[in-house]
């Protein structure tokens, strides 16, 4: 009569457990990592509070020139409701504090967040 060894089956599922999630894990590193250090801000940005996604269109939009923005503020007025002289005010002052954010030393943005 042969023994059986149960425990061997049992070690084995758990050994294939924890390979399948070291490779899960490994596998997300490698997916994420990149992205990360891509999407990183560019420096001194941290002094500025990120923008919405309706904030960076109409920067978009302001940076290509007045008439651009207010075919955007026209073409999507129903949706967001924004006002092109407004829009065009607040883009100047994120562009100025994004300008003053950047020559400013390092220990000014740091201090500030």
């Amino acid at each position: 009569m042969s023994p059986t060894f149960p425990e061997t089956s049992r070690t084995a599922r758990v050994l294939s457990l924890l390979a399948s999630a070291l490779v899960t894990t490994a596998l997300f590193s490698l997916a994420v990592l990149p992205i990360a250090s891509i999407a990183a801000p560019p420096p001194g940005a941290r002094c500025l509070p990120p923008l919405t996604h309706v904030q960076k269109r109409v920067l978009q939009h302001a940076e290509r020139g007045v008439d651009d923005l207010r075919r955007f503020v026209w073409i999507t007025r129903s949706i967001y409701g924004l006002d092109v002289f407004e829009e065009a005010q607040w883009a100047e002052r994120r562009q100025r504090a994004a300008a003053a954010c950047l020559s400013a030393p390092p220990s000014e943005s740091a201090s500030s967040e």
